[in-house]
């Protein structure tokens, strides 16, 4: 293990002892949104929060909301695997 890795697993042993670790992968889940939607999307859309596991993200319009409604448990499924935790269980469009 090298110097980074040990840094990064005393930072993550630090948040879980402040109970802070959730908090910081709701974080990513907006940070990466646009990675993991893809430039299409994310140009339609807007993250907004995360609260208890939901992520609520403005859609620009009826029509493209429905469109989401179809592949959200897809983004659910590659935005948990690319944080490494299952904590989004849910994605809100409004």
């Amino acid at each position: 293990m090298n110097d980074f890795e040990k840094i990064g697993k005393t930072i993550e042993k630090i948040l879980i002892n402040y109970g802070i670790d959730k908090k910081v992968k709701e974080s990513e889940i907006i940070v990466f949104w646009k990675e993991v939607t893809g430039k299409k999307i994310a140009e339609k859309t807007t993250p907004l929060k995360v609260i208890d596991g939901k992520l609520f993200i403005k859609v620009s319009n009826p029509s493209w909301r429905n469109e989401l409604m179809l592949v959200r448990p897809k983004i659910i499924k590659k935005i948990n695997s690319r944080i490494g935790s299952q904590i989004l269980k849910e994605i809100i469009f409004v």
